[in-house]
């Protein structure tokens, strides 16, 4: 199912359900994060029940106490999403138009990975969803962004980072991008 907005959540993507609820525009930075912990409370609840307790790892990685599945918590671009698997360890990112995307692309990407994915917009894009959701699902705390090195054919959504066999799942809502990826053979812990 393709989500012509964020009404039509929840969604399944890969093997993560997919839920979202919006937040509120609010342009102070405190105020913002406020709300984004108050939106993925909402979420939280709504799937895990009232009593639920959202903990986090040493590394920082979101769990849900009890729960023998794997979560992961984006926001960004109007909402907040949590994705949900029993099958798998996920990690799940948003985000839409960044112009700062461009400036910080040498960074974030690799020499070799440079001249495919910084060809376009919607390549840069992908190139920082798939990187940030690796990131999560692998919940390694030393690794960063840089280390995960994409495929040279951005179509392609089964490869290994680290050793670990990883599944990469999008959706768009116009401009906006949801990548999942889902370490292939890793339950969650």
């Amino acid at each position: 199912m393709q989500p012509k907005d964020f009404a039509d959540f929840p969604m399944t993507l890969g093997p993560a359900s997919v839920y979202a609820t919006p937040l509120p525009s609010v342009i102070d930075r405190g105020q913002r994060r406020a709300a984004e912990t108050e939106a993925v409370r909402r979420l939280v609840v709504g799937v895990f029940g009232q009593d639920a307790v959202l903990a986090h790892t040493p590394a920082g990685a979101p769990f849900i106490e009890g729960f023998d599945g794997s979560i992961s918590i984006s926001h960004g671009c109007g909402a907040a999403i949590l994705a949900v698997s029993r099958a798998a360890a996920i990690g799940i990112d948003i985000e839409g138009p960044r112009h700062t995307l461009r400036r910080v692309a040498s960074r974030f990407l690799s020499p070799a990975e440079f001249p495919v994915y910084s060809a376009s917009y919607p390549l840069l894009l992908q190139a920082w969803t798939s990187k940030e959701a690796i990131f999560k699902a692998l919940g390694i705390a030393s690794l960063t962004i840089g280390e995960i090195i994409l495929p040279s054919d951005p179509r392609q959504s089964v490869f290994t980072v680290h050793g670990r066999a990883i599944e990469l799942f999008r959706t768009s809502i116009g401009d906006t991008l949801i990548t999942l990826a889902a370490i292939i053979g890793k339950k969650p812990l």
